[in-house]
């Protein structure tokens, strides 16, 4: 799974989403200006879901993580444009998550959404982070499917309106 993001007519992002998980800086001309490969390690990624670029050609990435109990949890990290680390947020939910998208709104706040497990009553449900622009987690919500029975409640993409509202897209599989 490939994704580009624009920054300028100058520069593109390129993320890869594979066994090791990688951020590419390209020029206009697709040379690389530079690159970050997170190893498989404790605390590396497991994939890099989306990519997107604040007003300040930041760059910011969420996917998920293999946390030390062997499960996964929401993985958001924020890159300034050398590809240096500005600061790095997990979300664990209940077991554990992943990030399927991410969006900023005007203020470069940070919107993550994915899939959370919800405990053996709930299920598989979306879960949705509000960051601000320096990493400080301001809010979570998770989707409240209207039936009361077991349900895997997939995210599949995020979006913000001019008035800072949040739209999740996604899907629900009720178990019967």
């Amino acid at each position: 799974m490939m994704n580009l993001t624009f920054m300028s007519q100058d520069n593109i992002y390129e993320n890869e989403s594979k066994v090791y998980p990688s951020i590419h800086k390209l020029d206009a001309n697709g040379e690389l200006i530079w690159n970050i490969y997170h190893l498989n390690d404790n605390d590396a990624w497991t994939d890099a879901k989306c990519i997107t670029l604040d007003i300040d050609g930041n760059i910011i990435v969420a996917g998920s993580r293999k946390n030390a109990t062997n499960s996964y949890d929401y993985a958001t990290i924020k890159y300034n444009s050398n590809g240096e680390m500005l600061w790095s947020k997990r979300y664990k939910g209940n077991k554990w998550g992943g990030a399927t998208a991410l969006s900023l709104d005007k203020k470069d706040n940070v919107f993550v959404t994915g899939t959370s497990d919800g405990g053996e009553s709930v299920g598989e449900r979306f879960a949705t982070i509000k960051y601000d622009a320096a990493g400080n987690e301001k809010w979570v919500q998770h989707h409240k499917n209207p039936t009361k029975k077991k349900r895997e409640d997939i995210a599949v993409d995020l979006k913000v309106d001019k008035r800072r509202n949040v739209f999740v897209s996604g899907y629900s599989v009720v178990n019967h």
